[in-house]
């Protein structure tokens, strides 16, 4: 899990500054991903935004 953990620190690293300069981003960070609303163990970047909006389809 540490590999998986390090992994995303670094694309996190790599990519903050181009996510933040989305709009409506705020915020990035380390986190879990959330499947159905539960948190499961697999490390992901979170994007906190000012309004949820739906994926384009």
């Amino acid at each position: 899990m540490n590999k998986a953990i390090n992994t995303v620190r670094s694309a996190l690293k790599q990519r903050s500054s181009e996510l933040l300069a989305r709009a409506n981003v705020v915020a990035t960070g380390l986190g879990y991903k959330v499947v159905d609303g539960k948190s499961t163990d697999t490390p992901c970047i979170v994007c906190s935004v000012v309004e949820k909006i739906a994926a384009a389809k």
